[in-house]
């Protein structure tokens, strides 16, 4: 049975057509495709674990609404005069809750948006400020959910473009078969096998690869 041919460039080039699409993020994709009728609800989070498409589709929200990309959340202190703020992998530290919630309510009140990206739900955050724990209660919330297999194989083969690793499809198809089903592992795994293959300098062929599984973690 001939494989479909898949493309790399859609991670390294962070274009709205080049963003792939399937079952676990298309609900994320739809939403950030709805902007700017998104309100009333003017506050969203993509919660997704690492590797799986945050940024990419937070890159092309940012060029559709000119977002304000907040690198410190220190920096909501003072920000004032944009429509549209973007916050990647929120975190918000006890001291820091409420000049952020000061920045909640000015992005309500002028009418603006504000797109964040987390790892894990509101409520696991750990927030004190019950006022801004309230807050948080009305964001709109996308997850990204667990890859089938045709995305994994896509990112698979661009990490393994990334280090320059040649590896066959039938040895591509074994590896995934002895991971887990996340992309953080998935990175995590390519990286090791890139100095594995450095170490033994040898062609990564499935004999390779049940070599490189049994050494362990």
């Amino acid at each position: 049975m001939s494989q479909k041919t898949l493309t790399l460039s859609y991670i390294n080039d962070m274009a709205r057509e080049n963003f792939y699409v399937e079952s676990s993020n298309q609900t994320a994709f739809q939403w950030i495709e709805t902007w700017p009728d998104w309100c009333p609800q003017q506050i969203s989070l993509i919660i997704g674990e690492t590797g799986s498409g945050k940024t990419h589709l937070c890159e092309i929200w940012r060029k559709r609404s000119d977002a304000y990309k907040v690198k410190k959340l220190e920096d909501v202190k003072n920000l004032d005069g944009y429509s549209c703020y973007l916050i990647e992998d929120i975190k918000i530290f006890p001291e820091q809750e409420t000049f952020f919630f000061h920045f909640y309510n000015r992005v309500l009140h002028n009418k603006g948006y504000l797109l964040m990206t987390a790892s894990c739900f509101p409520n696991e955050w750990g927030i004190q400020l019950n006022d801004l724990r309230s807050r948080l209660q009305s964001v709109i919330i996308v997850e990204i959910g667990a890859p089938n297999d045709l995305l994994l194989k896509v990112v698979l083969q661009k990490y393994l473009s990334d280090y320059d690793l040649n590896v066959s499809a039938e040895a591509q198809d074994f590896f995934l078969r002895h991971l887990p089903r996340r992309f953080n592992i998935l990175k995590k795994n390519v990286e090791k096998l890139h100095i594995f293959s450095l170490k033994e300098k040898r062609k990564i062929t499935i004999p390779f690869l049940k070599k490189f599984f049994s050494m362990g973690p």
